[in-house]
């Protein structure tokens, strides 16, 4: 048993006697010393490590040594009561609840930096307020920020430079919380509530870090703040200071309700905090409260006219001309709300930026909005900017009920303002009245929302229609420039990722010299022929002097994130899409993006992610919580060095509003049943009820709809094409195939894109119509081909007469897919050459493909060995020498087409590691068997275990070989090669289009036990049977090599 420990009587320290005999020890943390007498007990089993007080005395001159609250000291030589059972039940409850408070006061000391210091001025911490629900059941009384007393600052002596005696700065959330798991758009809905009221209500200028803004040194503790987020339903904190000496005013909940679920009380609640909570804050920073007066000041027209032009440069000014009216002439309802509009206008443009400004601006036309329905209730006006700020910012239902309520509000006497109804028709998708609308009084608003309420991306055709016009008239909407880098193929793509970038290369002078009291540096630096990268420099160094908002520094910030968006979504194109080296298209554009926090990510385009992944990896860090769905080039480039970190951040999205809830459901777009975007749809249908993609996926995977409601949808929603496409889906799902051809039919003629057909074609050929499949795909080649479309119909067609053994008929359309030098439609040729005994045809394509694409040399190697033609010695250089320049990859697929190069040479070692090695990140069922088989022909029985043992890991949907599983791991166990009746028993419980698969897992089980024989014939049945094709490969080489040792 180790020696006995025992607590300091002075500070609570542990400590421990050095022998038996020893009587006095000294504290090794305070150096008390403590005379320690052990009194006789009666003997029992006591926990080791634990400090002993309630059965020890402890005596000094100096300390008189109470006990513990966990037991009183009993007489020497009593006998220990026998305690009744609840009063042990008591005690683990009274334990494990004192444990629970720990943890969460723990939780609630705001952490000051990375270096975990804590707030030295704060005094006794505040008592956690918390509440929400928990888990486990059961709610807890609620006490949030709005009924909270913030504690006061000390008196501080700090002189405040003069330049800032009128300026408070938001900091940024350095709490420990992870980002990618609670909602940047509550966080700034906090921090930007705490602007407000310091703007508004305090006469301050506001500086805001996620804006762009710096923070100088030196700057007084009462002028910096920061709002830290919290998990649900806690706890949050407001402090104030730098890192290490922070203030801790509160923490606690900040807010009573969620977004998701009450949208109107959720941005209602912001009221209490910002008339209550956050004004406590500011005054116990011992800053003086300065309301800002009331009045009628009407919009000047200056900022009308910049608010009907929807590009960033226009709203920005319309945004600091209307700050500066409503300090110099006070607040009026009209001011308020062409502020919201202004917010909420930006907010839209700048949705597809990476970073937090979109949550910014979205949380000011929020707050805003509701200032100016708490100062008039009853006006329609204010309900109508708070229903434009919830349509914008992506709150649609709660943009519905406000127009619902104000057009009760206005009666039917006055017009409604043209950005209502605008609004209206955006957040119900109603095409016809913006065809309406726009053939009386065409706008850019009507235009973008327009453009907003038809784009999907799963109707590319006429998402790219839609862009193409709207581009026409409105050649500086970044916003759609970019949604436009999402949708079509290569050679759509080749244009879309350059034409923005040289629209704002041609405009950005022009447009940021038309900013009303732009600074003398920045005028300079837009004549001086320096280019963006001055530009850019000069207007963040206008910040400190600024005396509007917001600053220089943010516009220089906005204007620079389209400049990156634009960069990395070109360099994905040419890495991921293109398959080009980026390297010197990267290096180019670095000098415009210097002094960009993600700068370092498109320098990981300069390198190869298979010569230097450490190099690339050092460069893709981002601040926890930065990136979400809009980074989708960031993941991709991560992906290729490290897969599992890519996965982990693929679907974090920065909040629940309407475009958030759309871009994580189109991630899903490829999903055939449905099963992984079904749980997101009901979020999405709750934000916005009317959203074409909602109706369109509820009416596919959703919970079946009787058939008087579908047709209710399609003629509702007969303009919009990707509501066909879902309601074509259900209709072949519930086996009404009319009704489906009707859908798909109605489609195409809205959208008739390449996946658009091929869903038609695809139903004609699942009635075994092949006519109308072929009649459908040759219809589709008349259309514009906006990437590879017409290649992959052309494969389509040529495979389809492959199947037949008509390779003279499918080989026009397998030499015109391969013009397209893809590498798909190269090895497509490839292999219907060799259908028609053309080998050196067919080895030049596999070289072609070979020299253009990763992975080529292998599949150039694997035909050699499938076929036992071509040249297989120049394919197995060529795979030796990927090899020595990039070794075998990073991602599972590289390591798993290396495995089985190393297999089909004879190298078995190397070739298990590799299939491990991508198990470990991405195991299938195939792989795993793989993996069992060849530990299996090794001898190693622990490894085939643990191979075999993986498919516990796999979701039951992605497993099709679980009979050959079973069946392996049985007759390993007992060390028996099976008869034939077990063997085919094992065969026959596989779905028809894996059974090839199950031969030829069978044979190689046979084989290993050298029963030949037996495994020739299930490889030979395997070549015939449907399965895998490189499996099939393997299979003939085997058998090659079974022949051969025969001879």
């Amino acid at each position: 048993m180790p020696s006995p420990t025992f607590a300091c009587p002075k500070c609570r320290g542990r400590m421990s006697k050095l022998n038996a005999s020893s009587e006095v020890i000294a504290c090794p943390s305070c150096g008390a010393r403590v005379r320690v007498v052990v009194r006789a007990r009666t003997p029992e089993p006591e926990p080791e490590d634990e400090i002993k007080e309630a059965s020890e005395e402890v005596e000094d001159a100096e300390y008189d040594v109470p006990a513990t609250p966990r037991a009183k000291k009993r007489p020497r030589k009593a006998k220990r009561s026998k305690n009744p059972w609840w009063s042990w039940a008591a005690l683990v409850v009274v334990v494990f609840g004192g444990a629970v408070l720990l943890w969460a006061g723990y939780r609630a000391i705001p952490k000051g930096g990375k270096n975990g210091a804590v707030d030295s001025t704060a005094g006794t911490p505040l008592e956690l307020q918390d509440g929400g629900n928990r888990p486990g059941g059961g709610t807890a009384p609620l006490f949030t920020a709005a009924e909270a007393e913030p504690l006061k600052m000390p008196a501080s002596d700090a002189t405040v430079p003069a330049e800032f005696a009128d300026t408070v700065f938001l900091l940024p959330d350095n709490g420990d919380m992870p980002g990618h798991v609670f909602s940047t758009f509550d966080l700034e809905l906090g921090r930007q509530a705490l602007g407000l009221v310091a703007r508004e209500d305090f006469g301050l200028r506001v500086r805001d870090t996620s804006l762009g803004d710096v923070a100088p040194d030196g700057l007084p503790a009462n002028r910096q703040f920061r709002v830290r987020r919290g998990g649900q339903p806690g706890p949050w904190g407001v402090v104030a200071g730098r890192p290490g000496a922070e203030h801790v005013f509160w923490t606690g909940q900040l807010f009573k309700y969620q977004i998701t679920t009450k949208p109107e009380e959720h941005i209602a609640y912001c009221e209490p905090l910002m008339r209550g909570f956050f004004t406590k804050c500011l005054t116990g920073a011992g800053l003086v409260a300065k309301p800002n007066r009331t009045s009628d000041a009407p919009v000047p027209a200056a900022a009308e006219r910049a608010l009907e032009r929807m590009r960033e440069t226009d709203q920005f000014s319309a945004v600091r001309v209307l700050h500066e009216e409503l300090r110099e002439k006070g607040e009026s309802d009209a001011l308020l709300a062409a502020l919201v509009r202004g917010y909420s206008n930006l907010s839209l443009l700048t949705d597809f930026h990476w970073g937090p400004t979109p949550y910014v601006f979205k949380a000011r036309a929020l707050l805003y909005a509701q200032r100016l329905v708490a100062r008039s209730p009853k006006s329609a006006l204010a309900l109508r900017a708070r229903a434009y700020a919830a349509a914008l910012t992506g709150c649609h239902v709660l943009a519905l009920r406000d127009l619902t309520e104000a057009e009760k509000l206005a009666g039917t006497g006055a017009p409604t303002p043209a950005w209502v109804e605008a609004a209206d028709y955006y957040v119900h998708f109603d095409l016809a009245k913006f065809t309406t609308a726009r053939a009386k009084a065409d706008s850019p608003l009507l235009r973008l929302l327009e453009f907003l309420a038809t784009e999907a991306p799963e109707t590319e055709a006429v998402t790219i229609r839609a862009g193409r016009a709207l581009l026409e008239a409105e050649p500086e909407c970044y916003l759609v420039h970019d949604a436009m880098c999402h949708v079509g193929g290569v050679s759509h793509l080749h244009r879309a990722t350059l034409s923005g970038s040289a629209v704002l290369t041609q405009q950005l002078a022009a447009r940021v010299g038309g900013v009303p009291d732009l600074p003398a540096p920045v005028r300079a630096a837009l004549g001086s022929g320096g280019g963006e990268p001055r530009v850019y420099q000069a207007l963040r160094a206008a910040g400190p002097s600024d005396r509007g908002e917001p600053s220089w520094a943010a516009l220089g910030g906005l204007l620079q994130e389209i400049r990156f968006t634009q960069v990395a979504n070109r360099l994905s194109f040419m890495a991921d899409a293109w398959g080009v080296d980026p390297a010197e298209e990267a290096a180019g554009f670095l000098p415009l993006l210097d002094g960009h926090r993600l700068r370092p990510f498109i320098e990981s385009y300069t390198f190869d992610p298979r010569r230097a992944p450490a190099a690339l990896r050092q460069r893709l860090v981002a601040q926890p919580g930065e990136l979400d769905l809009r980074a989708q080039p960031f993941v991709r480039r991560l992906a290729k060095v490290d897969p599992s970190a890519a996965q982990h951040m693929q679907f974090s999205k920065h909040g629940a509003l309407y475009l958030d809830e759309a871009r994580l459901v189109h991630m899903f777009r490829r999903d055939k049943s449905g099963a992984a975007v079904n749980p997101y749809i009901r979020q999405l249908s709750e934000t916005s009820p009317h959203a074409p993609i909602g109706v369109a996926l509820a009416a596919a995977f959703g919970t079946p709809q009787p058939m008087e409601k579908l047709t209710e949808t399609e003629t509702k929603y007969a303009a919009h094409a990707v509501v066909q496409w879902g309601l074509g889906k259900r209709h072949m799902a519930d086996g009404r195939r009319e009704d489906a051809l009707r859908c798909w039919k109605r489609l195409i003629e809205l959208s008739p894109s390449g996946d658009s057909f091929r869903e038609l074609a695809g139903l004609y050929r699942a009635a075994g119509d092949e006519t109308g499949w072929r009649e459908t795909l040759e219809a589709s080649l008349k259309e514009e081909d906006t990437g590879l479309f017409h290649a992959q119909v052309r494969v389509d067609l040529a495979r389809f007469y492959m199947q037949k053994k008509d390779f003279k008929k499918a080989e026009p359309y397998a030499l015109a897919a391969a013009q397209s030098w893809a590498g798909w439609a190269l090895v497509c040729a490839a292999e219907c050459e060799e259908g028609l005994g053309k080998w050196d045809e067919a080895n030049q394509l596999y070289e072609a493909n070979a020299v253009r694409y990763q992975g080529g040399a292998f599949i150039w190697y694997l035909a050699c060995r499938a076929t036992g033609k071509m040249n297989r010695t120049a394919a197995e250089a060529a795979v030796h020498g990927h090899l020595a320049q990039f070794g075998p990859g990073n991602t599972p697929g590289e390591q798993l087409l290396a495995g089985r190069f190393y297999l089909l040479v004879g190298d078995l070692k190397t070739a298990r590691e590799l299939v491990d090695r991508a198990n470990q990140t991405e195991p299938t069922d195939m792989h795993l068997i793989f993996a069992a088989l060849m530990a299996d022909a090794a001898g190693d029985a622990n490894a085939r275990t643990a191979a075999l043992d993986g498919f516990a890991r796999l979701p039951d949907n992605k497993v099709f070989l679980r009979p050959i599983q079973i069946a392996i791991r049985e007759w390993a166990a007992k060390d028996m090669a099976p008869d034939e009746a077990a063997v085919e028993v094992a065969i026959s419980k596989l779905a028809a289009h894996v059974r090839g698969d199950g031969e030829f897992f069978c044979g190689w089980y046979l084989n290993n036990r050298n029963l030949k024989d037996r495994a020739a014939a299930l490889w030979k049945r395997c070549l015939e049977s449907n399965g895998t094709v490189g499996l099939k490969t393997h299979a003939r080489v085997n058998l090659g090599a079974s022949s051969a040792k025969k001879d």
